[in-house]
This record gives structure tokens, sequence and C-alpha cells, in this order.
């Protein structure tokens, strides 16, 4: 279960909670608005993941929140504008949020920030990521991006740069479609490419596979399923050592097209080490069963998996 990542529900350390981290082993917990009520309340359901794992001797999961700022805000008492408005007012803006972010999410004993997003949004009123992205030139989403992670993981808190490589010219939101994504010409490609080039340079700690096929790089699988995407390109090329993410699992862009057994087998041979399942429990546990059965019954899987968890170790 270590690569595999998973929301839950309720606002307690409950039982559920408590078997996911002791039965499944989950290798990391995702935090959304539903499991806040307040600050104490989060500082204290932290606290407790932490109390258990020590005295069950078990590894602490990485806990983990989307807190980009603006509409996707899940500590919702942290009040940072959206990156898209923080583009506007400039490198000193970003900061300031950056580190604002980084201090409340330690505080409340969260290891990783599921930011921020390095697409490029041309139009915030026709892209379905809205204002969530730093602007559309290239040059601009990678400086601030990088910004806002070096200045998070100076504070303590890992970041995961998202989606690769780049939602930027996805017409349909992945929540809902399987969409496919054309880059009209190799520079478009560039373009897109950049914002990662530059967050791989900046040493951060985590990047997100999108869900989005895309057909210049690899016209049968998307992103996530896809080597020549996740280790041809991401790994080889761009020279990233960090860990690989999934996107969420529980969307219908994956859900809905592709069977749990092949996800977790061609993610796992393309090189994508942590699976996200944010709102079924019993797709986590579905999840994690299909992943040992491909484990126990395929070498090739076995040893990228070992490698996964060698990347997972080496970066924690």
């Amino acid at each position: 279960g270590v690569r595999v990542w998973s929301g839950f529900y309720g606002t307690t350390f409950s039982k559920e909670l408590q078997e996911l981290i002791s039965k499944f082993r989950i290798g990391g917990l995702i935090l959304f608005r539903r499991n806040i009520q307040s600050s104490e309340q989060l500082i204290e359901l932290t606290r407790k993941i932490s109390e258990y794992c020590a005295k069950k001797r078990l590894r602490k999961p990485l806990v983990a929140i989307d807190q980009e700022g603006g509409e996707v805000r899940r500590l919702f008492f942290v009040d940072t504008k959206s990156p898209y408005e923080l583009a506007k007012q400039g490198e000193q803006a970003v900061s300031s949020a950056a580190y604002r972010t980084a201090i409340a999410l330690r505080e409340h004993g969260i290891d990783i920030n599921l930011a921020p997003v390095m697409d490029r949004v041309k139009n915030v009123k026709d892209h379905f990521m809205s204002t969530r992205a730093f602007g559309y030139d290239p040059y601009v989403v990678a400086e601030l991006g990088s910004l806002w992670i070096a200045i998070n993981q100076k504070h303590g808190i890992k970041c995961v740069a998202k989606h690769f490589p780049s939602l930027s010219h996805a017409k349909l939101d992945p929540h809902f479609y399987y969409s496919k994504i054309n880059w009209r010409v190799p520079q478009e490609m560039w373009d897109d490419f950049r914002p990662f080039e530059q967050a791989i340079r900046n040493k951060v700690w985590g990047i997100m596979i999108s869900h989005a096929r895309y057909d210049m790089l690899d016209p049968d699988m998307p992103a996530l399923m896809s080597r020549t995407i996740c280790t041809e390109w991401l790994r080889k090329r761009l020279g990233f050592r960090g860990v690989t993410l999934s996107d969420d699992l529980d969307m219908k862009a994956i859900k809905d097209h592709f069977d749990d057994r092949d996800v977790v087998r061609y993610a796992t041979l393309a090189g994508v080490d942590c699976f996200l399942i944010c709102n079924d429990i019993d797709h986590t546990v579905n999840v994690i069963e299909k992943l040992t059965q491909e484990i126990e019954s395929d070498p090739d899987v076995r040893s990228h998996h070992l490698k996964a968890i060698e990347r997972i170790s080496q970066h924690t």
C-alpha cells in the first residue's frame, strides 16, 4: 500500500483511518475540505495520526493537501489569492503567499502541497482550470511556479507540480471526460514543457501526471500509462529524479475508460510511483489488491514497483 494514497471521510481519527494505516499500510493521506472543521481540529487529527503510527511502530503516511490559493484552498482559513491573481501582482505577492501557505501547512502537520499548477491558461473564462494557473506565458508560469516551489520547500513543505505534460490545451475537464490533447506544432509542446523543466531544475519533490492522451507523444495511452511520457520524456529527457504521482484515479477520465488492473500495471511499467484515490475507499482497497496481484504475477511489474518504492523512500 505504500504506493497508494487515499482520501477519507470524517474529521476525527476514525476506525477507517486506522485501517488504512495499519491494515493497508497506505503511503499517503489526502486531506479535503470535508476533513477540516477548524484549525484546532486539524492539528488534533494530524497529531493523532502521528501518535498512532509511533505507538504501533508503523511508517507514518505522508499527509497531502491541495492548497493552491484562490478557489482551491482546503485550509479555508488561510486566505491567499489564486495563482492568476498573484501573477498579476508579481513576484513579491507570490513569495508572500507561498511563505504563508508553507507555515500554515507545517503548523497543521501537513507534509505535501499538491501544488503548484504548472499548466498554462490563455483565457480564464473559457478554460476549466480558470484562475488556477499563473497565466499563459511559459516563462512567467515557469518563474512564478518555481518561486512558489522554492519557498514552500525551503520551509519544509514538499511540492508537487501538476499536471505533466500539461493540460493547457485540454478542452475538457478530466474530472468528467477523457480528453485528447493535440499540439498543432512542436513549439506548443515545448512551451507546455517549459514550466516543468524549470520546476525540475528547482528540485521540485513531485510531479503529477495528467489523465489526458497526447497523440504527438503516445497515441495509444493516457500520459499516466505511457512509458514514452513518464520515462522517456520526464525521466530521461527532462532529467526528473523525484516522485511521480497519478492524478485522482476516481476521475471519470480514467475510471470510466480503464480497468484498475490495467491502470496499475501500465502506470507502474511507465514509471509512475504513487496512485492517488481521493474519494472512494472501496476503490482504494481495489487498487491495492490489483497492484498486489500484478506484483506477484509479473516480475517486470515487480521490478518497476521496487524502483518506485526506492524512489519514494529516497525522497521522504
